[in-house]
């Protein structure tokens, strides 16, 4: 499994800010070369962290947003990225108070 690049692939789907860092990284792989790949990094402070799942090929399986909206600035969120997904794949965003 390519774990710098599926690393890489993680950061360009979520500009994980500064003030994170990073409390997992795992990867795992079964017999046949499938597998996955999980990052999350957290803010303590804030009490948020931000969850990115893939599978081997770097494709989005997961996201999970867990942010304190307390702490969070009061700016408008931008979509950059235009993307389509697999209607059998599992896509969240969940913000929570």
């Amino acid at each position: 499994m390519r774990k710098e690049y599926l690393k890489a692939r993680a950061q360009q789907i979520v500009d994980v800010p500064d003030t994170f860092e990073v409390f997992i990284e795992d990867f795992s792989e079964d017999g046949n070369g499938e597998g996955e790949a999980i990052f999350v990094w957290i803010n303590e402070e804030e009490d948020s962290s931000i969850t990115v799942k893939l599978d081997s090929a770097g494709n989005l399986t997961a996201m999970i947003l867990d942010l304190n909206l307390a702490t969070v600035v009061d700016e408008p969120m931008v979509l950059t990225e235009k993307r389509s997904v697999p209607s059998n794949s599992f896509w969240s965003i969940i913000l929570t108070r």
